[in-house]
């Protein structure tokens, strides 16, 4: 590289500041927060904002590269800007929008009180609730001058200066003015017959997850097999974005650790994971660590390493009604992420459960090692022969899970034998 050249560039890298690439995690929850505000409007003719578009997203990122907060005149697309100092999420950006809405824009009179807000950040508010939908683009930049972090999506409609953004009738209930082309009232938006909508989990499904995944994991018999704690909102908001993406292959991007489940009706909790734990039993063998590809997906043998991964601790699940696929797609979210190639847990003949828990996970509880305030609902039965964590390996693993059904029925497991040790060894090499 010529010496000037270099020069140049390191003056505009200091200038000009760099992108800041978004997750996948990122863009869905872009889309996902979107809708999710634009609903609180009321508004009889809001339209969804319906899948993730790389064009604009390209356009966005032009646009924040500019480290201006003023919108381009002589472009098709609307746009909007926000700064900070700080790395915010999507939701965290969007609220401090419509917060502006909330405390300065007035409807009537389609102004913003100056006093409240500037007029960049009325355009922000006008563009954000410009009730045409369809796809969406957004991006970030670190900037130099000014040091902040700009982020700017980008709309294929963009707002008429001096309409007002939506319709808001007295007494007209929200998608009673759609289009002929969003047709389809969801969430109180109005939507084309192919736009997914997430399905809220209850209290009850939340807790059924939790317990469900405590009771089939202690099917194992592992001797370090965690519980899972307790719900997680943030895992949970993660498990939706991920959800609205509407595929089952796992971000590869991510720290979280997910399984992604699907069917074309309703399932409890307790069935989806039976579903999984059934591609356990039927196609993986522990001693090989892999699946049988006649009889389950790569996906789906990932799914089950997954869930079954040792450590415990929060987890967080969601769901979504897609269109491509017609599916409801079922994705839960872990804060370790199995490791590939690795064993999800620790089987060794003639160990009984709970003699390799970790000292955060000290405590034996339905054959889970478990924090000592984590309560564990108990499977209502033992694992029976040919069902258990055996499969293939259940010549080898007899023993272990005959003395893993006496532990169960109160009878006292004796200390493991030094040569036991010796063959824990020799196992695990």
């Amino acid at each position: 590289m010529h010496p000037s050249f270099a020069v140049f560039a390191a003056l505009l890298a200091i200038v000009g500041g760099q992108a800041i690439p978004l997750s996948t995690l990122e863009q869905a929850e872009f889309l996902t927060e979107h809708n999710k505000i634009r609903a609180r409007t009321g508004s009889q003719n809001m339209e969804c904002f319906t899948e993730w578009s790389t064009s604009l997203a390209t356009a966005a990122a032009a646009q924040a590269a500019r480290c201006n907060l003023t919108a381009p005149t002589n472009d098709a697309n609307g746009y909007f800007f926000h700064s900070s100092s700080d790395r915010l999420t999507p939701a965290q950006i969007l609220e401090q929008i419509w917060t502006t809405h909330t405390i300065a824009y007035e409807y009537l009179q389609n102004n913003c009180d100056n006093n409240l807000a500037t007029v960049n950040e009325c355009d922000n508010v006008r563009q954000m609730l410009w009730y045409e939908g369809g796809e969406i683009g957004c991006a970030k930049h670190q900037c130099a001058t000014p040091s902040a972090i700009i982020t700017v999506c980008a709309y294929t409609a963009r707002a008429v200066p001096h309409s007002r953004p939506y319709a808001l009738v007295p007494n007209f209930q929200p998608c009673t003015l759609c289009r002929s082309s969003f047709p389809v009232c969801r969430s109180q938006l109005c939507c084309k017959s192919t736009t997914t909508t997430a399905i809220p989990l209850s209290t009850l499904e939340q807790a059924e997850f939790l317990t469900q995944h405590n009771i089939i994991r202690a099917r194992t018999g592992s001797q370090n097999m965690e519980c899972f704690t307790e719900w997680s909102t943030s895992l949970a908001s993660a498990a939706a974005a991920q959800a609205a993406r509407c595929n089952l292959t796992a971000p590869t991007n991510d720290a979280n650790g997910y399984f992604f489940h699907s069917s074309s009706h309703h399932l409890t909790p307790a069935e989806i994971l039976e579903q999984i734990w059934q591609s356990y039993i039927i196609a993986y063998d522990y001693l090989q660590n892999k699946c049988d590809n006649n009889l389950t997906t790569d996906n789906e043998c990932a799914n089950v390493r997954q869930m079954l991964w040792y450590e415990g601790g929060e987890i967080g699940c969601a769901k979504h009604q897609c269109a491509t696929p017609s599916a409801i797609i079922t994705v839960c979210a872990y804060p370790a992420r199995a490791v590939p190639h690795s064993r999800p847990y620790v089987l060794i003949p003639n160990f009984p459960p709970c003699t390799i828990c970790r000292s955060s996970f000290p405590v034996c509880r339905s054959q889970l090692c478990c924090k000592s305030t984590t309560t564990v609902t108990p499977s209502p039965q033992p694992p029976q022969p040919g069902n258990t964590p055996a499969g293939k390996n259940e010549r080898t693993l007899t023993t272990f899970q005959a003395s893993s059904w006496k532990r169960d029925s109160g009878e006292k497991i004796s200390k493991p034998k030094p040569s036991d040790r010796l063959k824990l060894l020799t196992f695990m090499r």
